[in-house]
C-alpha cells in the first residue's frame, strides 16, 4: 500500500465510501482512473516533503532544507514550494 492509497483509503473511511462534494459513492483505490491516483499520490508526496521540511527547520535549521533535501526540495514547483512555507511558518 502507498501513502496516496492509505489517505485515500482514510478519506473513504471518514466518509463511510460517499463523497462530500457530490454525495455519490466513491470507488474503491484499485477503481480509480490513473490520473486520480496521480493526483492523490502528488498531494502526499508533498506532504511528506512538507513534514521533513519541519523537521530540518525546528531541528538545524530553515536555512538548512535545501542542502539538506536536496532535489526533493529543490525540485518543487512554485506553487508547491509556497505551500510548503505556508505549512511551515504555520
Amino acid at each position: 500500500m502507498t501513502l496516496a492509497q492509505l489517505a485515500y483509503e482514510a478519506y473513504r473511511a471518514h466518509t463511510g465510501g460517499i463523497s462530500l462534494a457530490s454525495g455519490q459513492p466513491i470507488p474503491e483505490w484499485n477503481a480509480l482512473k490513473f490520473d486520480i491516483q496521480e493526483a492523490w499520490k502528488a498531494s502526499t508526496d508533498l506532504v511528506s516533503i512538507a513534514l521533513d521540511c519541519e523537521a530540518v527547520a525546528s531541528t538545524i535549521g530553515p536555512d538548512r532544507i535545501p542542502s539538506f533535501l536536496g532535489e526533493r526540495y529543490t525540485g518543487l514547483r512554485e506553487e508547491e514550494s509556497n505551500l510548503v512555507k505556508q505549512y511551515i511558518e504555520g
